[in-house]
């Protein structure tokens, strides 16, 4: 519930409006459930980690971010 409140949060009053409206297009991109038990506690660092920090990076970084990442890997059961 807390990641889902600072989403909306920095959605709302951020300076860097489009850097939000990307983060949210990759999120749903590389979608992981936050309601999964084993997935939920991971959930912040993949966002705050992985999704938002190449955001406007390299795609190839980022989808080794998102391939590694331990939220996508529970999702994946790997």
């Amino acid at each position: 519930v807390e990641a889902q409140r600072s989403a909306l949060v920095r959605a709302v009053h951020s300076r860097r409006q489009l850097f939000e409206v990307v983060c949210a297009f990759w999120h749903d991109h590389f979608n992981v459930p936050i309601y999964d038990f084993l997935g939920g506690a991971t959930y912040v660092h993949y966002h705050r980690d992985v999704i938002r920090a190449n955001a406007f990076g390299n795609f190839r970084t980022m989808l080794e971010g998102v391939a590694q990442s331990t939220a996508m890997l529970y999702y994946l059961d790997n």
